[in-house]
C-alpha cells in the first residue's frame, strides 16, 4: 500500500480511509497500481455510484439509477512495450424494469469470451492463464494449469525448502540468546525465561514487510512484561543508530536484540533465509512452532 500510494499508513483500515479523501482519477490511479504490485492477474478496477434507489420486495432496496466507472488495461500496449496503460470507462444505467423472485433466463448465465481474449481460470490452483480460442479443450486447459503449477512451485520451492529445514528445529531445544547489544533492557537468557512462553520475531529495519509486524507487536502493547513475551532479533547487518531511532519512532516496548553474525547466529541455527519470521518457544524452552506472527501468537495462546 505504502508503494502503491507512496503514503506512510498504520493499518490497511487507513490506507482505506485515505482512499476515500481521493477524486477518481487518484482513486483508480492508487487502485490500478497496487493490483499491479500484489495482484498482477486483476487489473480490472470497477466502482459504481447509485444515485436513486427503488424498494423492490419489503425492506429490499435496489439501485435503478447509478454510474459505473471502469479502468480496462490497453493490453495491446502492455504486450507491445511492457507498460500499462488504462482508459476510464463511464457508464451511466437506468433501470427501467425490475422483477424480483423469477428464475433467470439462460442468457443471463452465459459469458461469451472474443477469440484471443486472455482468460484467468479460478477453477484451477494457481488459476490457469490462456487464451481463449474456440474448440479449446478441457485437456489443453489443463496443460496450461499444470504449466502455471510448476512455475509456482518452482518460485516458491527456496521458501518451502526453507520452512522444511525450520521444522527439524521444533522439539528441539532452543539455543540461547545473543549477549551483545540489546535496547529496552539488559541482555536476556532463555534459562532465565523457564515458565514463559517466547515468541523470537526476526525483523530489520530495512525490510518492509517487517513493520507490519512491528505494528501488530506495537498495537498488542508488546513488552517485557507481556504473555506471551516477545524479542525482537534484528538481523546483524545493523546500523545500531537506525535501529534505535526505528524502535523509538516506532513505539517498540519489548526487548530487542542485534543477532550475532555468521554460524553463531540465531538465523543460522533456525536456517531462516527470509524476513520476517517467528519462532515459537515454550515455557521449557524448546521450539514449539514457527512461521507468520499472526499464526505463531494464536498458537501461543495456547500455550499459556
Amino acid at each position: 500500500m505504502r508503494k502503491a500510494a507512496g503514503v506512510e499508513f498504520a493499518t490497511p483500515r487507513d490506507y482505506g480511509v485515505w482512499l476515500k479523501t481521493l477524486d477518481l482519477e487518484q482513486r483508480l490511479a492508487v487502485r490500478r497500481k497496487f493490483l499491479e504490485e500484489i495482484f498482477p492477474s486483476m487489473r480490472i478496477i470497477r466502482e459504481i455510484y447509485p444515485t436513486d434507489y427503488v424498494e423492490v420486495v419489503p425492506g429490499g432496496w435496489m439501485p435503478n439509477r447509478f454510474t459505473a466507472f471502469s479502468s480496462p488495461p490497453d493490453w495491446d500496449t502492455v504486450e507491445k512495450t511492457g507498460k500499462y496503460t488504462y482508459k476510464v470507462v463511464r457508464l451511466d444505467v437506468e433501470v427501467t424494469e425490475l422483477k424480483a423472485n423469477e428464475a433467470l433466463a439462460d442468457s443471463m448465465l452465459t459469458v461469451e469470451i472474443p477469440e484471443g481474449g486472455k482468460v484467468f481460470d479460478w477453477r484451477f490452483d494457481p488459476p490457469a492463464e490462456y487464451e481463449y480460442r474456440k474448440g479449446l479443450t478441457d485437456e489443453e486447459i489443463r496443460v496450461f494449469a499444470e504449466e502455471a503449477k510448476r512455475k509456482r512451485d518452482e518460485r516458491t520451492a527456496p521458501y518451502r525448502k526453507m520452512v522444511a529445514e525450520i521444522e527439524k528445529r521444533v522439539g528441539q531445544e532452543a539455543p540461547d540468546l545473543p549477549q551483545g547489544t540489546w535496547f529496552n533492557g539488559d541482555a536476556l537468557r532463555l534459562g532465565d525465561l523457564r515458565g514463559k512462553v517466547i515468541l523470537l520475531n526476526f525483523w530489520a529495519t530495512w525490510c518492509g514487510p517487517c513493520h507490519n509486524d512491528v505494528r501488530t507487536l506495537v498495537s498488542r502493547n508488546s513488552s517485557a512484561n507481556s504473555d506471551p513475551l516477545v524479542i525482537g532479533i534484528h538481523d546483524a547487518k545493523a546500523d545500531m543508530e537506525v535501529v534505535e531511532k526505528s524502535i523509538g519512532e516506532q513505539g517498540i516496548a519489548y526487548p530487542v536484540c542485534i543477532d550475532a553474525k555468521g554460524d553463531s547466529s540465531l538465523r543460522s541455527w533456525y536456517r531462516i533465509g527470509g524476513i520476517p519470521y517467528t519462532i515459537l518457544i515454550d515455557k521449557s524452552g524448546r521450539v514449539a512452532g514457527h512461521g507468520a506472527l499472526e499464526d505463531m501468537l494464536e498458537k501461543a495462546a495456547g500455550l499459556r
